[in-house]
């Protein structure tokens, strides 16, 4: 049984059960076109060789009659034709699915850890922005810039001083002020007092919540005064 490839005109020798697990497609061994062998399909055909007459005024153009038939030196190559996306690769699908949910699942489990690391906030911010997912409050105290400081005698109180000052935010998201941590050294730089405030104690607007990045925000602080021991006083955030 033969079947012709209707591109190129190959006609191919071809089993029954070739066709059979092939389900009827297969690809063209010399044009690698895929088409159903079962609808061209061939018969043989006899062919019957006439009886070569030499002709001796045309000799010199017949040439050799009984020279041997030339064959390609390799026969077509005939290929069945491969499934494009099998079982295997349903299986390898679901696997890829499975995996991608769960490391999802993982990931919004604990962004409430894994979002106050600087290597994954950016992608929670973006992640929480589709999801419509709430993150904790950035917090990154050693990126609050002390912009300036006034330390003077308090107007009311006798032995008080009242320390004015702005804070700016350096990071790269929005923060929630920071505990300020006060502290008083003598002359030779020995801590004379130390103190943390909270924001409740030194912000002068109740209702700041946020600071954005690169934004300032004014704070007043009423202290007791130490006496002549404090010659320096230093600022950090908690």
């Amino acid at each position: 049984m033969l079947t012709q490839c209707p591109h190129c005109a190959t006609t191919f020798p071809i089993e029954h059960d070739v066709i059979a697990s092939a389900g009827g497609r297969v690809l063209c061994g010399v044009c690698e076109h895929e088409f159903d062998a079962l609808a061209h399909l061939r018969r043989p055909q006899v062919v019957v060789d006439p009886v070569p007459r030499l002709d001796p005024e045309l000799v010199h153009r017949q040439g050799d009659l009984f020279e041997a038939p030339r064959t390609a030196d390799a026969a077509p190559r005939f290929a069945r034709r491969r499934h494009r996306f099998g079982r295997d690769s349903l299986w390898k699908l679901a696997l890829v699915v499975l995996s991608a949910t769960l490391s999802l699942q993982i990931a919004l489990a604990e962004r409430d850890v894994l979002s106050m690391d600087l290597r994954f906030r950016a992608g929670y911010e973006q992640l929480c922005g589709v999801l419509g997912c709430s993150l904790p409050a950035w917090r990154q105290p050693e990126r609050w810039t002390l912009v300036w400081r006034e330390v003077g005698p308090h107007p009311s109180v006798g032995d008080g001083l009242m320390l004015t000052a702005a804070i700016r935010n350096d990071a790269e998201w929005a923060q929630p002020l920071p505990w300020l941590e006060l502290r008083m050294a003598d002359l030779d730089g020995q801590v004379v007092g130390l103190r943390r405030f909270s924001p409740a104690e030194y912000q002068t607007q109740n209702d700041v919540n946020l600071v954005a990045p690169g934004q300032t925000a004014a704070l007043q602080l009423e202290i007791r005064d130490p006496g002549n021991q404090a010659l320096a006083f230093t600022v950090d955030f908690r």
